[in-house]
This record gives C-alpha cells, sequence and structure tokens, in this order.
C-alpha cells in the first residue's frame, strides 16, 4: 500500500474490510509501501474505511473499494485523495504484481499526467501513454548500471523535450516502480521511484 504524495491532512492509516476476515488497519505510507499484509484467496473485493465500524452497523454506501481477480496472487494498492467521497476522501487503485506481470528485478512506470513518455531503459523500449502503466522486464539483465534516455511529449504544445538521461542502477532482487507526476500546483513532470521489498 503506498498513498503516493498524499496532501497535507489527508488519512494515514485505513481499514480494509474483506469477506471473511476481521477488519484490518493499514497504515498509508507517503514514500515507501507498507510492509505486506495478507488477503483472502479467490475473487475479491476490498472495501475501505476510516475508522472500524463497531456493533451491528451496516457498511456504509459509498466507501471506496477495489475488485481483485483470484488470478492476482500478488498486488500493489495504491491512493489517491478524493475530497468528493465523503464516507471517506481517498480512492483505490489496484496493480497486479503476480510473478508472471512484475517480478523481481523489474521496474513498473505508472504515468499520472498527460505526457507521453518514450525512448529507452537500457536496451528496452519503453512507451509510456498519458495515464497509463507498464512495466519493463530486465532492463539491466548483465547486472551493475544501465542507461535510461527517455523523452516527453507535452500535449498542449506537441513538444518533444528530454525527460531523463540517467545511469541506473540494476537490482536483480527487488522490484521498483516508477511514479511520473506533476507536483501540485505545476505544470513541469518529474519522477519519483519506491522500491517493493517484501511482496
Amino acid at each position: 500500500m503506498l498513498f503516493f504524495k498524499a496532501p497535507k491532512g489527508a488519512p494515514e492509516t485505513a481499514f480494509i474490510y474483506q469477506t471473511g476476515k476481521a477488519p484490518e488497519e493499514i497504515e498509508l505510507n507517503r514514500n515507501n509501501f507498507s510492509e505486506s499484509f495478507k488477503l483472502e484467496s479467490g475473487d475479491l473485493v476490498l472495501r475501505f474505511l476510516p475508522n472500524e465500524l463497531v456493533g451491528d452497523v451496516e457498511f456504509p454506501k459509498g466507501a471506496p473499494s477495489v475488485t481483485i481477480p483470484a488470478a492476482w496472487d500478488k498486488v500493489l494498492l495504491l491512493a489517491f485523495p478524493d475530497p468528493k467521497n465523503t464516507i471517506f476522501p481517498v480512492r483505490f487503485k489496484v496493480i497486479n504484481a503476480a510473478a508472471g506481470n512484475f517480478g523481481v528485478g523489474d521496474i513498473m512506470f505508472c504515468n499520472f499526467t498527460d505526457n507521453k513518455i518514450f525512448g529507452y531503459v537500457g536496451k528496452k523500449k519503453l512507451t509510456l501513454k498519458a495515464g497509463s502503466t507498464e512495466v519493463v522486464k530486465n532492463a539491466g539483465v548483465s547486472g551493475g548500471e544501465f542507461k535510461t534516455q527517455l523523452d516527453r511529449i507535452d500535449p498542449a504544445t506537441q513538444k518533444r523535450s528530454a525527460f531523463v538521461r540517467q545511469a541506473w542502477r540494476y537490482y536483480a532482487t527487488r522490484r521498483s516502480v516508477m511514479f511520473v507526476y506533476s507536483p501540485p500546483g505545476s505544470s513541469s513532470v518529474t519522477y519519483y521511484c519506491a522500491p517493493v521489498w517484501d511482496l
């Protein structure tokens, strides 16, 4: 679980409800993913509340939720602010992190902007559309460092500009999630890498 770039005053924890299991309180970490926690098997619907329900109370309608297919044996949960939700002002997105989709050594790119990102991560070609998610596998299969050369296209001007020109280190024993985003109140585009250690 990660509440990436949560605004000031946003909730710091959430209670996760799943059928057949007591609710569990999870930290909404800001910069790095929380510790792993176990989900029930099979097709799941996770529902989220800011507090644990006490007594025989009906579950409030409109609470945020996500659906997880049974085939996804490992997932990442991302939280985002949702001020329009009066029950819990957070929305959640689930990402398939099963080994075949997102294995150790892989880099997952999540583009939260309206820019197109493209270029090379090591010898692997990356085309990241606006609002999309892509996984680059074995970018540094030989170990050590690899070159990353990415450009972006601003949809308003259609201007192409350099985005990343760096040497990145390859970590064969961990997954990494690279968030492409615009800081609040800014039209610039930047990125942040969050490692996933114990998935």
